[in-house]
């Protein structure tokens, strides 16, 4: 049905790509790491949208998947941290774990980095498609730099700087082995 309405395609591809950029933004005034990651989530889910507007349909089954498996790692990876901190979830009230626990460190920074494959192949489809242009390709491209901003500085609050609150016992074998 969608490729016989083309107007309906553009609506499509400009929700996805307005979604994912205001949850990207929504994303970067959060402190709270587990809603970072929710906003994030909603935030990709604007990227596949985008690719169901140019008829990227494959791409955006693909971002599907690799974000699926590359965010529960995060969401997992969130939850050892929270636990770490004695159940606080502020991101400025952590700092300097990397130095602990590099480990957990580049866990989170490889499942971040997964999905940016699944990204470009999206970002692809979007340039050389018919539906597509360059105008949505630009806020496409847009979107990965937010998303870059709001991860990164994600690990760094939590991983780098100065120690703010004493992290506890660092998470056993039951937490790292799924991780």
């Amino acid at each position: 049905l969608f490729a016989l309405a083309p107007p309906v395609l553009m609506a499509v591809a400009i929700v996805g790509v307005v979604t994912q950029l205001t949850m990207g933004i929504s994303a970067l005034h959060q402190r709270d790491i587990k809603r970072i990651l929710a906003y994030s989530t909603i935030s990709q889910l604007g990227y596949m949208f985008l690719a169901l507007g140019v008829s990227a349909d494959g791409a955006a089954v693909y971002h599907l998947m690799t974000h699926a498996c590359f965010k529960a790692t995060w969401f997992l990876a969130a939850g050892a941290i929270i636990v770490i901190y004695h159940h606080e979830h502020d991101i400025f009230k952590m700092g300097g774990l990397g130095r602990r626990m590099p480990y957990l460190f580049w866990i989170m920074f490889f499942a971040g980095v997964g999905p940016f494959f699944s990204k470009d192949l999206i970002l692809t489809e979007v340039w050389f498609s018919p539906q597509g242009g360059r105008i949505l390709w630009v806020f496409g491209v847009l979107g990965v730099f937010v998303t870059s901003l709001y991860l990164f500085r994600l690990l760094f609050t939590v991983f780098h700087g100065e120690e703010r609150t004493r992290p506890g016992k660092g998470p056993g074998p039951a937490i790292l082995v799924p991780l």
